[in-house]
């Protein structure tokens, strides 16, 4: 069997520029959270709205300054850099645990954040329930189109998504 050998060169190469990347999405992070701070600060200009709607524009971007800074503090602890900015910056500001759960009827709903933005959605199936113990791929024959990917035996128990 051979064994298929990586230049080292190309290894060091490519974990420099991950590291690049990472580098250029903090600064970026950075950069924006100055944009909405000089927002702020030039606020009390825009003399083309009225002075109700200036505290109202400022009361809503000290409030998502508040959130940023908060978000940034769980970024750097979780993550030791922020996240690249982008339209997903209020969901974030507003989601910023990274597993959700909510009880629908008999069932609880946990969503947890992925490392990529994206949420993994997973039910937690009631004590008794027929399905516990199977695997994900036994639930997915009997009760097709759920797709389910997680699951079973290995897993934790009665947890499917």
């Amino acid at each position: 069997m051979s064994h298929i050998q990586v230049d080292p060169a190309f290894m060091a190469i490519e974990k420099q520029l991950r590291e690049m990347d990472r580098q250029r999405d903090h600064l970026r992070a950075q950069l924006a959270d100055a944009a909405m701070r000089a927002d702020l600060a030039h606020v009390d200009r825009e003399f083309w709205i009225s002075a109700e709607q200036r505290t109202a524009k400022k009361a809503a971007l000290e409030e998502r300054i508040t959130k940023r800074a908060k978000r940034r503090a769980l970024e750097m602890e979780r993550f030791g850099s922020y996240t690249r900015p982008g339209s997903w910056d209020d969901d974030l500001d507003l989601y910023q645990e990274p597993q959700y759960e909510e009880t629908v009827g008999e069932y609880t709903i946990r969503l947890v954040r992925a490392r990529d933005l994206t949420y993994n959605a997973y039910v937690v199936l009631p004590k008794g329930h027929g399905a516990i113990g199977k695997s994900y791929d036994e639930v997915n024959e009997a009760r097709p189109p759920v797709y389910l990917s997680y699951g079973g035996p290995g897993a934790e128990v009665g947890v499917y998504g």
